[in-house]
């Protein structure tokens, strides 16, 4: 049964089959539509004069301060290569660094964690080569 072509797109009655009108009243189409204005970005602050014009001055953050602890981890965990006293320090003083920087204290969050993944290191290669020693004297092959 063929359905009549103004029925389509109208909302159907379910219990008499017949089209519902719609609910709403079609806008009049003499009126002109109304637009809001979209507000302008905020300017820029004014320049002093002779001052040259830098736009990335405005948007530029203030850089954190690094962390002494940081730096004086690394350090002390490069120096480690050569006594084995000061790459425990900078071990110890990586944490406390990785601590503050994780925390937002202070910055230089990669400098300590340099120099504890560095400070590791140099404790695992003392360990390999003492324990080399030891395993090789007690077996008598250092005579």
């Amino acid at each position: 049964m063929p359905v009549p072509d103004e029925t389509y797109g109208q909302t159907i009655d379910p219990l008499t089959a017949e089209p519902v009108p719609p609910s709403f009243a079609a806008p009049d189409s003499s009126a002109p539509p109304v637009y809001t204005p979209t507000p302008l970005p905020a300017a820029y602050p004014p320049q002093p004069y002779g001052q040259p014009y830098n736009p990335y001055a405005a948007v530029a953050a203030p850089r954190s301060q690094d962390n002494g602890m940081a730096i004086a981890g690394l350090v002390c965990s490069l120096v480690g290569l050569c006594s084995c006293v000061t790459v425990i320090v900078g071990v110890i003083l990586g944490h406390i660094g990785l601590a503050k920087a994780n925390r937002g204290e202070a910055g230089g969050r990669g400098m300590a964690l340099a120099a504890v993944i560095i400070g590791y290191v140099v404790i695992a290669l003392y360990v390999g080569f003492f324990g080399t020693l030891i395993i090789l004297g007690v077996n008598g092959e250092l005579d």
